[in-house]
């Protein structure tokens, strides 16, 4: 009984819009593939030629794809064209965000221009921002730091490197 209990606590904290380093709702950077994303999410509402912009009932998701080995946007992952290099998910409704949850690896940065904070663990592969009131602004899914072995041999850049700015 105590079994049945936990995995159905697991599935309970993964169904909510924040989820752990395996991505989010199925969908994980530098694995999943453009086609998975759209089996998962539906027609996205925009589509360009490496991204796609899906607005559900409870969020915004903004997926970025690599055009090839080595090559895009967001270079230096060595994954064939249309994996999914990075997940932007912005909730459509106010979320209260608490610090006090985050587990130890995770790393608060310092105040953005627009005064909000970034919360970002490398281990996980996932950057919250959060308003100066509190609020969740957006969860960013990038590579994580396991992924090292799909770096390209010329990139010297971490995780944390080439995601900066990205948002």
């Amino acid at each position: 009984m105590k079994l049945v209990l936990f995995f159905i606590a697991i599935l309970l904290t993964n169904s909510g819009l924040a989820q752990s380093s395996s991505g989010w709702r199925g969908i994980i950077p530098l694995y999943s593939s453009r086609s998975e994303a759209r089996l998962i999410l539906g027609e996205p509402k925009e589509e360009g030629k490496y991204s796609d912009l899906f607005r559900l009932s409870d969020v915004k998701v903004d997926i970025i794809y690599a055009p090839g080995p080595c090559k895009g946007p967001i270079p230096g992952w060595n994954v064939k064209s249309g994996t999914v290099l990075t997940i932007l998910v912005i909730p459509m409704r106010k979320t209260f965000f608490d610090e006090s949850n985050l587990p130890v690896d995770f790393i608060k940065g310092p105040v953005n221009d627009d005064l909000s904070v970034e919360y970002t663990s490398i281990e996980k592969g996932i950057r919250y921002t959060v308003s100066e009131f509190g609020d969740l602004g957006t969860i960013y899914y990038m590579p994580s730091k396991r992924d090292s072995d799909l770096r390209c041999d010329n990139e010297e850049a971490t995780p944390a490197k080439t995601m900066a700015g990205r948002r």
